[in-house]
């Protein structure tokens, strides 16, 4: 999905709009409504942990923790929650969660590595 939707250029193109003074957040749809959707995918992914090693179930939890809180920014973004923060403040924010998207991304092809 990284490969088509490239999430981490979002951000590096976001963060750059931003410090030129004419900010343009890309609006990502289905952000708005995702709890119900995170708490669901979470829910199925427990119950499977058990049949895994323990540093693979480890690192799904981790993967998914710091999925979901990157969503989190984002489903504000979506619903306008940022619009009265400061440009600044707004740009800090998205170079910690690309920071962590990578970190994130790296985690993930990590597990599905060790999972094949």
């Amino acid at each position: 999905m990284e490969e088509i939707r490239n999430r981490a250029e979002q951000y590096r193109r976001t963060i750059e709009s931003i410090r030129s003074g004419t900010p343009r957040f890309a609006k990502i749809f289905g952000t708005e409504n995702a709890t119900l959707v995170d708490q669901d995918i979470q829910r199925e992914i427990l119950k499977q942990l058990g049949l895994l090693p323990p540093d693979v179930a480890h690192d799904i939890i981790v993967f998914n923790n710091s999925l979901f809180g990157l969503r989190i920014d984002m489903r504000a973004m979506a619903t306008g929650q940022m619009d009265d923060m400061p440009d600044a403040e707004k740009a800090e924010i998205l170079e910690a969660d690309l920071k962590l998207w990578e970190d994130t991304l790296a985690l993930g092809r990590s597990i599905v590595a060790r999972l094949q």
